[in-house]
């Protein structure tokens, strides 16, 4: 984990398609897109600890998405929030 270097040998975890993805088009000036765009952030670290990051890239990762989110909340003027409910969540 902590040499990106190191190839992962493909004959221990070969690739597996698991799922395939269509999402339809999203209204880009929609009340929820701009909620998602200039109020939320995204992190990796917003997950289980059964999911949790590994090695020193991702550390590495942690300190650029949070610079990330602090400029731009700070560029827009809007304060970050993290919901705690789906309902505080536009529609």
């Amino acid at each position: 984990m902590e040499d990106a270097s190191v190839l992962w040998p493909e004959d221990l975890s070969p690739h597996q398609i698991v799922a395939v993805l269509h999402l339809p088009a999203q209204d880009a000036y929609s009340d929820a897109r701009r909620y998602a765009d200039d109020v939320l952030s995204f992190s990796p670290w917003h997950a289980l600890e059964a999911y949790r990051r590994l090695g020193s890239i991702m550390r590495s990762r942690r300190a650029a998405y949070s610079a990330s989110s602090a400029f731009r909340h700070r560029f827009n003027g809007i304060e970050p929030q993290e919901p705690s409910d789906i309902k505080e969540l536009p529609a």
